[in-house]
C-alpha cells in the first residue's frame, strides 16, 4: 500500500469491502505492508495530513481509524525534512494524549516489521530511526527503537 489521504482511503475502502479482504488476508497470516497511508491503515488509530489535502496551507494532524490488526497509534514521516517540518511531532504529541496506548512514529527509510509479539526495526537509509511514543503519569515518553533487534512493544 502507498501513501495518499489515509481519511478517504479508509472510508473508500469501508464503502466498497476492501476493509473485509484485508481482514481476512491477515488472518491467513499474508503478509500486509505499507507506506504512509498504506502503514496508518494497520493500526487501529494514525496521525494523518488528510486535511491538508483540501486545505494545503493547512499544519492540523487529525486522528484517522484504521483497520486495528495492530493496537496503537502510528505516525509515519516522523521527524522527517521533508514531510514534518515540526508539525507532525506536535501533531502525534498532542493526538497521542488523548489516545490510550502506546504510538510508533517511523522516520522515512526505517521499516517496523510486526511478527506475533515481537517487532523488527530496520532501517534501510542511514540514521534512520523508529520509536516508541507514549504518555505515563503526565509525561511524554519517547523511547528510540533498536535497528535489527526484536523489541517487544506492548500497545
Amino acid at each position: 500500500m502507498g501513501g495518499g489521504n489515509t481519511l478517504k482511503m479508509m472510508l473508500r475502502w469501508k464503502r466498497f469491502g476492501v476493509t473485509a479482504l484485508l481482514k481476512k488476508a491477515y488472518k491467513k497470516d499474508i503478509v500486509l505492508a505499507g507506506v504512509s497511508a498504506g502503514s496508518i491503515c494497520w493500526f487501529e488509530y494514525g496521525v494523518s495530513d488528510s486535511r491538508q489535502f483540501k486545505n494545503p496551507k493547512s499544519t492540523e494532524y487529525i486522528r484517522v481509524s484504521g483497520l486495528g490488526l495492530i493496537k496503537g497509534l502510528h505516525c509515519p514521516h516522523y521527524k522527517s525534512a521533508l514531510e514534518d517540518r515540526g508539525h507532525r511531532s506536535k501533531g502525534l504529541k498532542i493526538i497521542s494524549r488523548r489516545t490510550p496506548g502506546t504510538a510508533v512514529a517511523i522516520e522515512d527509510g526505517c521499516a517496523v516489521a510486526f511478527i506475533d509479539d515481537t517487532t523488527e526495526v530496520l532501517s534501510f537509509r542511514k540514521g534512520a530511526k523508529a520509536w516508541k511514543l507514549y504518555w505515563k503519569n503526565g509525561d511524554y515518553s519517547e523511547e528510540e527503537l533498536v535497528e535489527s533487534s526484536k523489541v517487544r512493544i506492548v500497545l
